[in-house]
């Protein structure tokens, strides 16, 4: 298995202890990572994962859209996870 949210977030902290060390602001870092794939329907697996993620210190995510193989096939995918981050939103 890979890494949980709770490392991630340890190597965050540690990545602006040393950001603010240098002199520099660490509210600016800016932490992406690809949404892992667990074979769960996505906004099930974001419910789960969106909490951990957001205390790690993730600030961005990027969502891969398996399958379809042109943009109209895309469309419904992508309009789902819309939806799926709409409770999320500010």
């Amino acid at each position: 298995a890979g890494m949980s949210w709770a490392d991630v977030g340890g190597q965050v902290r540690q990545l602006k202890a040393a950001m603010q060390a240098a002199g520099r602001d660490p509210s600016k870092l800016e932490v992406g990572v690809r949404f892992p794939i667990s074979g769960k329907p996505f906004a099930e697996a974001l419910a789960e994962d969106i909490e951990p993620m957001t205390a790690a210190g993730i600030t961005q995510l990027y969502c891969p859209v398996l399958g379809p193989r042109t943009l109209a096939d895309a469309r419904p995918r992508m309009e789902e996870m819309a939806r799926a981050f709409q409770r999320y939103r500010p």
